[in-house]
């Protein structure tokens, strides 16, 4: 007897019907699994071609932030590349050169627009504490005042709030408001033992004692 399977034996094979039964499946869908194979190499061409696009952009974007060398260059990287890292650190750079500047009004208005736009960044603190700077610079003690608190509210974990504290006391100095000062510089000296604010709140403390 032949070892041989015969045709009709195969026909009983499960694989041979399951390939059978495949193979059926792909002749009575060819075109819809051709469309559908279509639409998923578009849709990886797309994906790469926008990955790409999204990766040029970031490059493009950090060029011409290391290429800017003034605050024009600077508000037209925030302004061509909004959606890449590079504009807020654009942005907050425009603010610190307006202020190193004496610009304060201007500096004041991108650091507000810093936090307008970007509130969960990691530099909004150092935005916050450029804007309550730059009301000091320009003499408006009270509204200094009021920014300075802010970022001690709102960011108690930051690394400028000793800054800040001592900062809030001299604007309180210049105001009149010269309990609330030492009050200030006393916390200073109180919590933040050993930091170079506490020495120059000490500083003030004695001062204020010797004015009156």
């Amino acid at each position: 007897m032949s070892g041989k399977v015969t045709v009709k034996e195969m026909k009983h094979d499960g694989l041979v019907d399951a390939v059978a039964s495949t193979a059926s499946f792909f002749e009575r869908h060819r075109l819809p699994l051709i469309v559908a194979a279509a639409a998923v190499v578009t849709a990886a061409v797309v994906f790469a071609a926008f990955s790409y696009r999204s990766s040029s952009r970031k490059e493009s974007a950090a060029r011409a932030l290391s290429e800017a060398e003034n605050r024009e260059a600077l508000e037209a990287v925030c302004r061509d590349f909004p959606e890449t890292p590079s504009a807020p650190l654009a942005l907050i750079q425009a603010g610190a050169l307006s202020f190193s500047e004496g610009d304060y009004s201007a500096a004041h208005g991108l650091y507000l627009l810093f936090l307008e736009r970007y509130p969960e960044h990691n530099l909004a603190d150092f935005a916050q504490m450029g804007a309550a700077a730059s009301l000091e610079a320009e003499g408006r003690w009270n509204e200094a005042i009021e920014a300075y608190n802010r970022l001690i509210v709102q960011y108690p974990e930051s690394v400028r709030v000793p800054e800040a504290v001592f900062s809030r006391g001299r604007c309180l100095r210049e105001a009149g408001r010269l309990d609330e000062s030492r009050m200030a510089f006393r916390e200073v000296m109180a919590n933040y033992q050993g930091s170079l604010y506490a020495a120059l709140a000490a500083d003030e403390f004695v001062a204020l004692g010797y004015s009156e």
